[in-house]
């Protein structure tokens, strides 16, 4: 009685290749399939959203704001520490490529110069003393409630009226500042999503492909 010979492919090994040694077009999918395994939370991507907001410097104002306010040596008061400091507790965001987009973060905020801190945000020197802010999660940025600390009668009707409009227009500074880091900490994440950042987490994580440009393990 005949046998039947079953007959089998033996498949070539794959030579895992790096980044560079790829053709242009299997960089390019090379890319994109990293890309892809990122958003499923591969090649480290979990740590990025943790890595942007871990910085000391992460709700310091920019340095044109702060020398249009203070003039080129502002640091010789701020001793090299920023002027709002980020102790990183509890901070809480979506980036604004969502539509849902918010940034919490009252608890991480952290002044560490008062007198300049009330400057930027534009209240007159006469209120520095006088004045008591909170920060509060709540809406879509932290926000900030201010405080009259002072017996009224000890003030001019005009000057309380321009407490109250330095107030209101502090509120909004604080609004478009926190809106002003969400946009930094956005920016970021996409670096890191870009064709160059992925170039780099490629070339750091040591990630090898096949010639077409698929990821092997």
């Amino acid at each position: 009685m005949g046998k039947n010979i079953s007959s089998f492919k033996l498949f070539e090994q794959i030579n895992p290749l790096r980044f560079y040694e790829l053709k242009a077009e299997a960089k390019k999918k090379a890319i994109e399939t990293v890309r892809e395994e990122m958003w499923e939370g591969k090649h480290g991507a979990y740590d990025i959203a943790e890595w942007v907001i871990d910085d000391d410097y992460l709700f310091e104002p920019t340095h044109k704001e702060l020398e249009e306010v203070f003039g080129s040596r502002y640091n010789d008061d701020l001793k090299d520490a920023p002027m709002i400091g980020n102790t990183r507790k509890d901070i809480s965001y979506i980036s604004k490529d969502d539509q849902n987009y918010y940034l919490h973060c009252a608890k991480a905020l952290d002044v560490n110069h008062l007198e300049m801190f009330l400057s930027w945000l534009g209240f007159s020197l006469i209120f520095w003393y006088d004045t008591s802010y909170e920060f509060l999660d709540k809406g879509t940025y932290t926000e900030i409630e201010f405080e009259f600390l002072s017996d009224e009668d000890d003030f001019t009707p005009q000057q309380i009226e321009l407490w109250e409009k330095e107030s209101v227009a502090a509120t909004e500074r604080w609004k478009n500042h926190m809106s002003s880091v969400l946009d930094r900490i956005t920016e970021s994440i996409e670096e890191k999503y870009s064709d160059e950042g992925i170039e780099e987490r490629i070339e750091s994580n040591d990630i090898l492909f096949d010639e077409e440009g698929n990821t092997v393990e």
